[in-house]
């Protein structure tokens, strides 16, 4: 599947086939539902039964509690049955190591995923809000890992906002959740809710999401 994001026209490529057993790491933000959600309407426009499971890194501050209510949602949305998302990594080491270490485990413990599908996206450009957090350490868009894709790694925060609106998955706003600081709703300070509160303020968006 061919998708072309409408902030600026760059093309998202996401395929899949039906003798492939995927796996998809769920944040419970917007930017991993929405590569889930492209996954599956590929599957679905291909007529596949997918074989798809989710994973959740082990964070303190609880996020992949809003994982499952997510698959939920998809599975009615396409009438099947995604299995629970599985919790992987060590809570307790770095922060920047969390992610590492989580997909490691991954391709450790199980040993069919023969793909696993990630939602990292860009930071925003500068100047870009506030300045007193400290940015994530996202790859390069051209950052490559053996059986790994990334369809939105080229993208900003506002292309992955923009294809929620064209696809109709508004209710995405409320089922995510976005803070690192706190586990229900938001501190308004972090990195990721001010990352957030940039792309819908760029796109001209009201966001009703309150997790």
């Amino acid at each position: 599947m061919k998708i072309r994001s409408k902030v600026d026209n760059t093309s998202i490529d996401i395929s899949v086939n039906k003798d492939t057993n995927y796996g998809i790491m769920l944040s419970g933000g917007i930017d991993s539902a929405m590569v889930l959600y492209f996954v599956l309407l590929d599957a679905k426009e291909k007529n596949i039964n997918l074989s798809i499971q989710p994973f959740s890194i082990l964070k303190h501050d609880e996020s992949y509690k809003y994982v499952n209510p997510i698959i939920e949602y998809f599975n009615e949305q396409f009438e099947i049955n995604i299995p629970k998302t599985i919790l992987v990594g060590n809570p307790d080491v770095h922060h920047r190591m969390q992610g590492t270490l989580g997909v490691g485990e991954v391709f450790r413990k199980y040993l069919k995923i023969q793909m696993l599908f990630s939602g990292l996206n860009q930071n925003p450009p500068e100047p870009f809000g506030d300045t007193n957090w400290t940015k994530p350490n996202r790859p390069a868009p051209d950052y490559q890992v053996p059986k790994m894709q990334f369809p939105f790694l080229h993208l900003h925060k506002t292309d992955i906002v923009e294809l929620m609106f064209e696809n109709n998955q508004e209710a995405l706003m409320d089922l995510t959740h976005t803070c690192t600081e706190m586990v229900n709703g938001r501190c308004g300070k972090c990195f990721q809710c001010n990352e957030r509160s940039w792309a819908f303020e760029q796109l001209n968006k009201i966001d009703t999401g309150k997790l």
